[in-house]
């Protein structure tokens, strides 16, 4: 995951612009369009796709209507990898609460968002070792809102270039360099974690971050190959970046190719790496 958004000139997003960007605007909701409990009806505002689904597994990136920020997939279809290492405790440290990028080690890295099996609330907080690819794990990427140029900034992210004289009059969407769309999550301060829900997800509290963009929707498959197929699949602290045993993306000939009918679908079995 962080070499395919390295490749793109992005990151992973930390875990609390992950839940900002989830939370589309709302304060204090349960999912990222409400209240109300996910439904598996394609295009509904408060869909998901989730264990009750049918088939089972993932859907195409974009089943389901966005949330306030135009982001798809924020609850369910994949877990999604972010930067921060996990600590149970780390929301009581006063370093959560501007900018914060994570404690220093942790329990594995941090998942987000609940996939098709898993928890969908927004403050939901889960982990994995950065090494495992699981058949339900995928990412989104994320990039600063300071770049003025494909040509000037390493990031390659193109953004009018009034945008470091009005900050204020930033694009809502980018395209970066590899084509994909990505939206901006204006800077300020959100409520984050919940209270009603388990002990790893309290207290909430106010944590201010700096504007970002971040995709709209879960890294594709049609995406990810074209990355294995420029970058080859890499061993990275012992593991490789893909694992196709269950995956949907396979070797054949020199080249990544897909299975059919799963281009659009989120990739998965990937590692944090």
């Amino acid at each position: 995951a962080v070499a395919y958004c390295s490749w793109r000139g992005g990151r992973l997003p930390s875990e609390a612009e992950w839940e900002k960007a989830a939370r589309g605007g709302l304060k204090g909701k349960k999912y990222p369009w409400g209240d109300e409990e996910p439904v598996c009806t394609r295009g509904a505002r408060n869909g998901a796709q989730n264990i009750k689904c049918k088939p089972e597994g993932t859907a195409p990136v974009g089943s389901f209507a966005p949330n306030g920020y135009g982001l798809y997939d924020m609850a369910g279809n994949v877990w999604e990898w972010v930067w921060d290492w996990y600590d149970d405790s780390y929301y009581r440290t006063p370093s959560c609460w501007n900018n914060p990028q994570g404690p220093a080690w942790g329990e594995g890295k941090v998942f987000r968002g609940g996939g098709f099996y898993g928890n969908l609330r927004t403050a939901y907080r889960n982990r994995e070792l950065p090494g495992v690819c699981s058949y339900n794990s995928g990412f989104r990427c994320a990039a600063p809102s300071a770049p003025v140029s494909r040509v000037e900034h390493p990031s390659g992210v193109s953004i009018d270039r009034q945008a470091r004289a009005a900050p204020l009059l930033l694009p809502k969407e980018i395209v970066d360099r590899r084509g994909v769309r990505m939206n901006l999550i204006p800077a300020g301060s959100f409520w984050m974690g919940s209270n009603d829900g388990l002990e790893k997800e309290r207290p909430v509290h106010q944590v201010s971050l700096d504007a970002f963009y971040i995709d709209i929707y879960p890294v594709s498959n049609r995406s990810f190959a074209a990355f294995l197929n420029e970058a080859g699949n890499q061993v990275e602290a012992q593991v490789t970046w893909y694992s196709p045993e269950k995956g949907r993306l396979f070797h054949e000939r020199g080249l990544w190719k897909i299975k059919s009918g799963y281009e659009d679908h989120p990739v998965v079995n990937v590692s944090w790496y």
